[in-house]
C-alpha cells in the first residue's frame, strides 16, 4: 500500500492507510481519535514522511466530512510542532485542538515527550493534550527514534505505531510497516502491548508506502524547523550560561533579571519595533500576536521575541 498523490492499492478494492485513520475519527457512530507514532533511526526520512501521511489524512478527513471543506482546515504548519521544548504546552493553549478532526504533528518528540522526565509540566502537557484529542476525535502523530524513549503513559495510550524499514532515496519514499497497538496482560499480569497488522475485508496490510509533502508544506516545514533548532540551540547556551553560573548574589540577580540583560542585545534591537507595532495592533487577531507567529513574520525565533517588552 503507498500513501502518495497518486496510490498505489495493496490489491483492488484496498483503501489507503490515511484512509482507514479518517473514517476512524471521522465516524459518526463512535467517538474514536487517532494517536500515531513513527519510529526509526534518526535521519530515516521519519519526518518527512510523517508530513506526507498527516497531509493525506486531513484530504481524506475533509471528503469524508461531505461539507466542501479544505484539507488545510485539518492540517497545515500551524499545526506542527518540531524541535521544541515548548511546542506542546504552545498547541495545548492555542486552541486548535477544539477543531475537530484536526490532524497535528508533533516531530522530534525527544525534545519534549521524555520517558526520563515523566513528572515533568510538558509531560503532564503532553498526556492532557492526548485526552483532549479524544474529545475532539483529532488525529496526534509523534515521530521518535525508539518506542521506549516516550513517556509510559503515551505508550500505552498509542493506538497505532508506524516503523520505518527503509527509505528509497530515488522515489523519495519510505517503506513503513504499521501496526494497531492492543493494550493487554502477560502471564505474570504485567502490562503487556500487543501489535497487530492492520486488515482490510480479511488481508493484511503489512507493508506501507509514504512519499513526500506537497512543495509549499515542505518549505514551510523546513522553515519552521531551521528557526527553532537555533532557538533551541540558544535556550541551551542559555541553560549552559546559568548552570555553570558564579554562585554569587550578583549571579542570582543577574538570572532573576535575565529578560532586562539582553534588552540591547543587537537582535532584540533589530526586532523591537515591529514586534512593538504587531502586539499592539487591534486589527490582528491573537494567534498573528503570538511570539511563534511573530518569529515566523520577522524571521527570528520565538526566543528573541520575548525577550522584547
Amino acid at each position: 500500500m503507498i500513501e502518495s498523490a497518486t496510490p498505489i492499492m495493496a490489491y483492488p478494492g484496498c483503501p489507503t492507510i490515511s484512509w482507514l485513520i479518517a473514517n476512524r475519527v471521522c465516524n459518526q457512530y463512535e467517538e474514536q481519535d487517532a494517536f500515531i507514532s513513527f519510529t526509526g533511526r534518526k535521519g530515516s526520512g521519519k519526518s518527512t514522511a510523517s508530513s506526507a501521511f498527516c497531509e493525506g489524512i486531513a484530504e481524506d478527513i475533509a471528503l469524508l466530512r461531505g461539507k466542501s471543506e479544505k484539507p488545510e482546515k485539518f492540517f497545515n504548519i500551524d499545526h506542527v510542532r518540531s524541535i521544541s521544548e515548548r511546542g506542546a504546552i504552545e498547541l495545548l493553549s492555542s486552541g486548535a485542538l477544539k477543531q475537530e478532526n484536526s490532524v497535528f504533528l508533533l516531530d522530534d518528540t525527544g525534545t519534549q515527550w521524555g520517558a526520563r522526565n515523566f513528572q515533568s509540566p510538558i509531560n503532564k502537557h503532553l498526556n492532557a493534550i492526548l485526552q483532549i484529542c479524544r474529545v475532539y476525535k483529532c488525529v496526534l502523530v509523534a515521530n521518535f527514534i525508539m518506542n521506549n524513549h516516550v513517556d509510559l503513559q503515551a505508550r500505552q495510550m498509542t493506538d497505532f505505531r508506524a516503523h520505518m524499514l527503509w527509505k528509497n532515496t530515488r522515489t523519495q519514499q519510505g517503506v513503513f510497516k504499521i501496526y494497531y497497538i492492543e493494550q493487554g496482560l502477560d502471564m505474570n499480569g504485567k502490562s503487556k502491548e500487543y501489535k497487530k497488522f492492520l486488515t482490510w475485508k480479511g488481508k493484511r496490510l503489512t507493508k506501507v508506502v509514504i512519499g513526500k509533502p506537497t512543495p509549499a508544506f515542505e518549505k514551510a516545514y523546513k522553515e519552521m524547523r531551521r528557526a527553532n533548532t537555533d532557538e533551541f540551540i540558544e535556550d541551551a547556551q542559555r541553560k549552559f550560561e546559568n548552570d555553570f553560573a558564579p554562585n554569587t548574589s550578583d549571579a542570582e540577580n543577574e538570572n532573576q533579571n535575565g529578560k532586562n540583560k539582553y534588552v540591547d542585545h543587537p537582535n532584540v534591537v533589530s526586532i523591537r519595533d515591529e514586534v512593538l507595532r504587531i502586539r499592539g495592533n487591534p486589527d490582528l487577531p491573537k494567534k498573528e500576536k503570538t511570539d511563534t507567529a511573530i518569529a515566523r513574520k520577522l524571521k527570528t525565533t520565538r526566543y528573541w521575541v520575548g525577550m522584547v517588552s
